[in-house]
């Protein structure tokens, strides 16, 4: 069998693509990441978890919106993945899996917020 591509569940991906306009940007409201094909629905959850591990930063109001809380070349994707989905490690993992999911996260370790 022979594996073609890589992807990441949707909460990943919709988490990096969150990330990345909000990179670009001073501050991005959700309207903004509507209109960039993000639902409502998931930003409001991957934005709670962002927040929480310290990624980005709300302000609510008039003028408010999203904004990173740390500089982008000091996040990873280890860090966006990580912080909505969690990481797992378990006991019962084989050796074989064990050294695949360090090599992965070796991988998302590598590439920071800056480079998208």
């Amino acid at each position: 069998m022979v594996m073609t591509s890589f992807k990441f569940r949707k909460r990943s991906e919709y988490a990096i693509a969150m990330m990345v306009l909000i990179g670009n940007g001073d501050k991005v409201s959700v309207k903004a990441m509507q209109a960039n094909d993000l639902p409502r629905s998931y930003l409001v959850k991957i934005a709670k978890d962002l927040i929480k591990a310290k990624l980005i930063k709300a302000k609510e109001g008039r003028g408010g919106g999203y904004s990173l809380a740390r500089d982008p070349d000091k996040i990873t994707l280890l860090d966006i993945v990580g912080a909505v989905e969690g990481l797992v490690s378990s006991k019962d993992d084989s050796k074989t899996m064990g050294k695949v999911r360090q090599e992965v996260e070796t991988v998302l370790t590598r590439h920071k917020l800056s480079e998208f």
